[in-house]
C-alpha cells in the first residue's frame, strides 16, 4: 500500500508540474481544498480548474493536449484517492503576496504522506503550480 500511495503522489506531482489552466480560488487553502476534494471525488473538471496556466503563450486555459494528459493521469489514480483523508496543516503566504505554500497531510489505510503545495496568485485567483512530497 505504501508503494501505491507513493506512486499516486508522484503522478499528482508530475501532473501538476506540467499543467496549465485558468481557474483558481480566492485563497491558497481554497485552491488546495478544491484540488484534494476533486481527486477524492473523481471530479476532473474541478481538478483542472485549480492548476496554474502556463502563461508562456498567454493561454487562458489548458491546451487540448495538456488537458488530455492531465485527465489521463487523474483518471489513472482517482480510485486510489477515494477514501483519502486530507488535512491542511499550514499555510504560508510569501511577503510579495503572490506566492504561497500549503502543507497537506494525506492519510489512507494507515499510510501518511505530507504534500507541500506551491501556489501562485494569478489575476486574483490562487492556482496550484507544484506539489512536492
Amino acid at each position: 500500500m505504501k508503494k501505491l500511495f507513493l506512486s499516486l503522489l508522484v503522478a499528482v506531482a508530475a501532473t501538476v508540474s506540467f499543467s496549465s489552466c485558468g481557474g483558481g480560488s480566492n485563497t491558497p487553502k481554497d485552491a488546495v481544498n478544491t484540488l484534494t476534494e476533486a481527486m477524492k471525488t473523481g471530479n476532473v473538471e474541478a481538478y483542472l480548474s485549480v492548476l496554474a496556466k502556463d502563461g508562456k503563450d498567454g493561454a487562458k486555459e489548458l491546451s487540448e493536449k495538456d488537458k488530455a494528459k492531465a485527465t489521463e493521469e487523474f483518471n489513472k489514480y482517482k480510485d486510489d484517492w477515494a477514501g483519502m483523508e486530507t488535512e491542511i496543516t499550514s499555510e504560508e503566504i510569501e511577503d510579495d503576496k503572490d506566492v504561497a505554500n500549503v502543507d497537506v497531510l494525506c492519510k489512507k489505510n494507515g499510510a501518511e504522506r505530507k504534500l507541500e503545495v506551491e501556489l501562485l496568485n494569478a489575476d486574483g485567483k490562487w492556482v496550484v503550480t507544484d506539489i512536492d512530497f
